[in-house]
């Protein structure tokens, strides 16, 4: 297969249609898989997906009716999206694809995507469940079309190779630390039970993906829907 190699920390201007939003090199959201290669075929689209009522969590098919991938099912591929799109509830279904053995073996966003992240780390916080890879390419995401009904392989530094060519080649990113005080801290060593000690952790690893440079304290809270 004749493709480029992208580079996924190389200047914007090399790359056509860059979301603003996309991380200047390739970064692993969600490893899964014990950092293994994962590989399968690659179900691409350049039109964002909600998971929440996108996606049937019990047989991995695409439900949207409306959306390019309709009828399409996800289990064992390389999902290649701009991004998710829709409610926060997609999170949700994200976990229920991991714990029901049916999500692909790896999702590559253009975009860092919060919520579909967060079923994955979910997954591995709370439940010791192995999640699939999520990876945000960057502007990487657009040398992936070509790859639509190929085979891939997703190495555990985001790398994507096709037919023994690099397709995109992560760039190491310096890990983000979110600064935290001593009462965050003491949560992580579980001062407050495991339950809390786990909520930290998922709240500074989803933290680090939003590039947060710390914690804002929060006395009291409203939630709504929470089905999780």
């Amino acid at each position: 297969m004749e493709v480029g190699a992208f580079v996924a920390g190389q200047d914007a201007s090399d790359a056509s249609d860059a979301s603003a939003a996309a991380p200047a090199t390739a970064e692993v959201l969600v490893a899964g898989a014990d950092g293994e290669p994962v590989a399968g075929e690659v179900l691409y689209s350049d039109v964002g997906l909600s998971f929440w009522g996108g996606v049937c969590p019990e047989s991995g098919t695409v439900i949207d009716a409306r959306h390019p991938l309709a009828g399409q099912c996800i289990t064992g591929k390389i999902l290649c999206l701009p991004s998710g799109r829709g409610s926060c509830t997609g999170s949700q279904v994200v976990l229920e694809l991991v714990l029901n053995g049916v999500g692909p073996r790896a999702i590559l966003t253009r975009e860092v995507d919060d919520i579909i992240a967060l079923g994955g780390v979910v997954a591995e916080e709370l439940l010791d469940a192995t999640p699939f890879r999520i990876v945000a390419v960057g502007a990487g995401f657009d040398a992936l079309a070509a790859l639509a009904g190929a085979v891939a392989e997703v190495a555990g530094d985001g790398s994507v190779f096709s037919g023994g060519d690099a397709i995109v080649a992560a760039a190491a990113a310096p890990p983000r630390a979110v600064a935290t005080s001593a009462h965050d801290e003491a949560l992580l060593a579980g001062a407050r039970g495991p339950a809390a000690a786990a909520a930290m952790r998922i709240v500074l690893r989803v933290a680090a993906f939003q590039r947060a440079e710390s914690l804002v304290t929060v006395e009291r809270a409203h939630i709504d829907a929470c089905t999780y």
